[in-house]
């Protein structure tokens, strides 16, 4: 991540950080020195990193999950990330400054001014720092969404075979009638468009990671994350 090799700089460095009460409120405070977790493609993941990244929801929270394993999927996620970024370096990724300034006021409303204000000075950030993780996680998405879209074959007897084994299926278990098929077609198909394209950006992400130089630094912290032992 750019902005925390800023943070490394420094000899040592220990931040003050409400884990617990930074997603829900009254965790009482505890201490966490700094730790590199990772180094993809030269560049750092470390605690901080992921800390950062779930406490802004950079990425969407699984619901139910323990806030250790809530981490560790965002680890997944940074390392994803760091990887497709570098990939973007020979793409050409067209981020206009309103979607910028537009995921950054969603960011403030969706946080709260006094609550994003107040990780801010948690993790010692300023807003440039904050554009700088937005802005990534933008080019992230863009290309992700370009690799959706490339998923543009639907068949005729995959929308068949959705509407008779999903659709009809989830409609009978909330005891509503179902639509006919000719009625959600259109729908059926964007579903279907959207869960291969979902099932394809894995397959590709799995195929980058492979080829990729990643280091993993702190498997005792990632396997604490995943509530492994060892």
């Amino acid at each position: 991540m750019m902005w925390i090799k800023d943070f490394l700089m420094r000899k040592w460095i220990i931040i003050w950080l409400l884990l617990g009460a930074l997603i829900h409120p009254g965790v009482t405070q505890e201490r966490v020195v700094e730790r590199i977790l990772a180094i993809v493609e030269g560049e750092i993941i470390t605690l901080t990193d992921v800390q950062v990244a779930l406490a802004f929801g950079l990425f969407p929270s699984e619901k139910g999950k323990k806030q250790q394993l809530d981490l560790a999927r965002v680890l997944e996620n940074l390392i994803d990330l760091q990887v497709v970024l570098k990939l973007a370096e020979s793409e050409k990724v067209n981020l206009s400054a309103e979607s910028l300034n537009k995921a950054w006021e969603a960011l403030i409303t969706r946080l709260g001014k006094e609550r994003f204000q107040r990780l801010k000075k948690i993790f010692g950030l300023s807003d440039e720092d904050v554009r700088q993780l937005l802005q990534e996680k933008l080019t992230f998405d863009q290309i992700i969404q370009k690799r959706i879209t490339l998923i543009t074959s639907v068949s005729l007897d995959e929308i068949q075979d959705y509407y008779q084994n999903v659709y009809l299926k989830n409609m009978a278990a909330k005891h509503q009638k179902p639509r006919s098929l000719v009625e959600v077609m259109r729908d059926l198909e964007i579903i279907i468009r959207k869960e291969k394209g979902q099932a394809e950006v894995r397959k590709w992400l799995r195929t980058l990671r492979s080829q990729a130089d990643i280091v993993i630094k702190d498997k005792e912290m990632i396997n604490h994350f995943r509530g492994e032992k060892g």
